[in-house]
């Protein structure tokens, strides 16, 4: 197969990106805080919707040029925002030191520390998410957090490691899916004792669809307006192009790769923008992206080269989203960018192999552009071609960490394991780190970093963490007095099923709090079941 070259478009959006400086952009929080402040005493649900119009009709809409895929989260290409309602203390205590830390930077213009100061904090305090987790957490777990026993990002960021079902989205577009919420609406029983509760996600849902319109004529709306000052004709056709895209997705169902793609990235945009969660990943993309590609390749639409350069500029915008991180998760976790799972290959609905063109031509994209994201997850069972196992470790050998391997029969196993249907096992896929999902139907699988090494200290230490003195952990015995490794062993068993338990109590916590405080219509809209049951992906919604 022909070997994807880079395109000067493509090295020209890497060269900005290259020169990128992460940067903290006020924006957001002030389009939030004003939504919020707008409709106290309204639906928890109502007011994050209608944060999400407000969101979605204010923050800066801007196309760079050689652009195909427009969209950005802030005016910066490493630009992160800020997410008050979640938490937002920290950022006020590091506001002077987030750009001087050793571990992921982020600058902050002093125009951006004085808008924080004077529209921001104010307003949230004692308002956020991590206050209602706080309020409630018993101080035996704080201790062990503080301690380094476990660590959970549930304070500072939203509860992640969510792949939703685009493939809905770029079947039936906004529209469509708004339709499916009048129509349920209609169906409400009165006399259910949780029907206000699905009223108000339902309106929420419809209101985010319409959001999500909007933002999209926006950037329709961008793309004319550079257009029509536009003298190179190329570049005009172009931006032309884009606008009429924007114009029909995401509102609409995609009917080209282009269309696919953008409307793709607007969804994944949009999610970044409700919640600042962790690994929001795209799943199984070569499957749900194919159809487009075949189809244009098969009309005459669209090359081979062509489309490997709608998926490098698409490559480079994954690597734009940044969420910036308070001290304590920057020295955990020291990257800039957020994890992206695309998963390739594996199986069909009925077992058989997925692999497919698109398949070989992201990881070739991959290989060329050499990004940290998307991180790539190839799905290899006993049906899948050799030829795409050699292909994947070609790319390996580049030397950049990607394509990961996992055993895709073994996958199904696990899913299985799990509760999971067949059918679904087979479309399962691998998000974040290396967490099973089925794409659309589940709920996060991960919540933090437990330290086993702790545990052992503990072990060795009858419980009492040797820095601070403090009985952490329960008392397993004098390690001088054990006669035994076996002994040991069964001393650290305790740690670690004691750690595990205060851990398990506080992930309860957290997503209760989540759920009560910090419903995302959006994400519920693409996750299965949530319609149907009127119920937050937060609060139980998913399959």
């Amino acid at each position: 197969m022909e070997e994807l070259k880079l395109s000067s478009r493509v090295q020209g959006l890497l060269g900005k990106y290259y020169a990128a400086r992460p940067e903290v952009f006020a924006e957001r929080a002030v389009l939030v805080t004003g939504a919020y402040a707008q409709t106290e005493g309204q639906p928890i649900t109502i007011r994050r919707a209608k944060a999400m119009w407000h969101i979605l009709n204010g923050v800066t809409v801007l196309i760079r040029d050689g652009e195909h895929i427009v969209g950005c989260k802030t005016p910066a290409i490493l630009g992160s925002p800020l997410y008050p309602e979640v938490a937002s203390d920290w950022v006020e205590e590091e506001i002077d030191t987030i750009a001087l830390r050793d571990e992921a930077p982020f600058y902050l213009s002093d125009e951006t520390k004085e808008t924080l100061r004077a529209e921001v904090f104010d307003y949230w305090r004692g308002r956020q998410v991590y206050n209602r987790i706080m309020e409630v957490l018993p101080s035996e777990i704080q201790q062990a957090t503080d301690a380094g026993l476990f660590f959970h990002y549930y304070l500072n960021r939203t509860i992640g490691h969510i792949t939703v079902d685009y493939e809905r989205v770029l079947k039936k577009g906004f529209l469509g899916l708004k339709a499916e919420v009048e129509d349920e609406l209609k169906k409400i029983n009165y006399e259910d004792g949780g029907c206000l509760r699905k009223i108000h996600l339902l309106q929420g849902m419809s209101l985010c669809c319409d959001a999500a319109i909007r933002f999209a004529e926006r950037y329709a709306e961008e793309a004319e307006r550079l257009a029509a000052a536009e003298s190179d004709p190329v570049r005009r056709a172009e931006l032309e192009q884009s606008a009429e895209i924007c114009r029909w997705v995401p509102a609409h169902p995609a009917r080209t790769f282009h269309e696919a793609l953008q409307s793709f990235w607007f969804v994944h945009l949009i999610l970044n923008l409700e919640t600042n969660s962790y690994a929001i990943g795209p799943g199984r993309f070569d499957q749900y992206m194919y159809p487009y590609y075949r189809a244009d390749i098969d009309a005459g639409r669209l090359t081979r080269e062509q489309a490997g350069e709608l998926l490098a500029c698409l490559w480079i915008k994954f690597n734009e989203l940044t969420v910036v991180k308070e001290g304590g998760t920057a020295k955990a976790s020291t990257t800039y960018n957020d994890f992206q799972n695309l998963n390739l290959a594996g199986q069909t609905i009925e077992g058989q192999d997925a692999t497919n063109e698109l398949s070989y031509l992201c990881l070739d994209v991959t290989g060329r552009l050499k990004l940290p994201q998307p991180q790539i997850s190839t799905l290899i069972s006993e049906k899948t071609p050799d030829r795409f196992l050699m292909k994947a470790c070609e790319v390996i050998r580049l030397g950049f960490g990607m394509p990961a391997v996992f055993n895709d029969d073994e996958k199904v196993q696990a899913l299985l394991h799990k509760g999971k249907t067949l059918e679904d096992a087979r479309l399962g896929g691998i998000n974040g780190c290396v967490e099973l999902v089925v794409p659309g139907k589940d709920n996060m699988a991960s919540s933090g970093y437990l330290s086993m090494p702790k545990c052992l200290e503990l072990a060795l230490n009858n419980g009492i963490d040797p820095l601070t003195g403090v009985q952490l952990g329960l008392q397993t015995g004098d390690p001088g007095a054990f006669t035994s490794f076996d002994q040991l062993m069964e001393a650290f068993h305790q740690q670690l099923a004691h750690a595990i338990e205060l851990k398990t109590v506080y992930d309860g916590i957290a997503r209760q709090a989540y759920a009560e405080f910090c419903p995302v219509p959006f994400t519920s809209l693409l996750i299965s079941d949530c319609l149907e049951k009127g119920r937050d992906y937060h609060d139980g919604g998913a399959r």
